[in-house]
């Protein structure tokens, strides 16, 4: 939109300046509310400057290949991070260890969906990961983060991490959507020349699958506890 619209540039930057600064704010009125220590405050800060210099100079992120570690510790670490600061005053051991899976499923989603404007982004200069090594190598490892995702999950619950919270080998067998996505994506890459918006479809339908099916398992779980 802003492409078509450069006079809007300004007023988006404006906004984009106003939203950081009230999550900031809201994060320190939290904080002082409910007697948090000062890790929250830090914590909720730096997963907004996180944000901030994904595509925001002088950092820029994601346009010198740091992209999708950016995207993968946000989506495994920072934003389940809070609600789990949230709910239990601190970031375990527990958590620690949970993040990893998650991260690895960070990492599968931000391939998935950089897959469609590879193109765009080479034009652009924006040389992500795809854009870099292509959308067949972006898949292959895509297919490798859903594995790691998987055997992490089940080595946790083997090695007796779930901490009573919940079952995580229930995760761990939800997680074969993703992984199963994922396969079924690079097969028919491979051997039919699937388009990446197809591409994009399957491995976002396989991961929000997960999601959604991960949240009803613990849903469930805590009604009938």
């Amino acid at each position: 939109m802003l492409l078509e619209h450069r006079e809007l540039e300004r007023a988006a930057l404006r906004i984009a300046q106003a939203l950081l600064l009230l999550s900031f704010v809201a994060a320190l009125a939290f904080t002082i509310k409910y007697g948090f220590s000062a890790a929250f405050l830090i914590f909720a800060t730096a997963g907004g400057l996180l944000g901030w210099f994904y595509s925001a100079p002088p950092l820029k992120l994601s346009y010198r290949g740091l992209g999708e570690a950016v995207t993968a510790l946000a989506a495994g670490l920072i934003m389940p991070g809070m609600g789990y600061f949230v709910v239990s005053g601190q970031l375990d051991s527990w958590f620690v260890m949970l993040s990893v899976p998650l991260t690895c499923y960070g990492l599968y989603f931000i391939l998935t969906v950089e897959i469609p404007d590879f193109e765009a982004d080479r034009a652009a200069k924006k040389m992500n990961v795809v854009a870099r090594i292509g959308v067949k190598k972006a898949s292959i490892i895509s297919l490798a983060s859903a594995i790691f995702g998987t055997g992490l999950l089940a080595g946790l619950n083997f090695l007796g991490f779930s901490g009573g919270a919940f079952d995580l080998a229930k995760l761990a067998v939800l997680s074969f959507l993703p992984f199963a996505a994922a396969t079924a994506s690079l097969v028919a890459l491979t051997s039919k020349g699937l388009s990446a918006v197809r591409h994009t479809a399957i491995n976002m339908f396989g991961l929000v699958g997960f999601l959604s099916a991960s949240v009803l398992v613990l849903f469930l779980e805590l009604i009938f506890r």
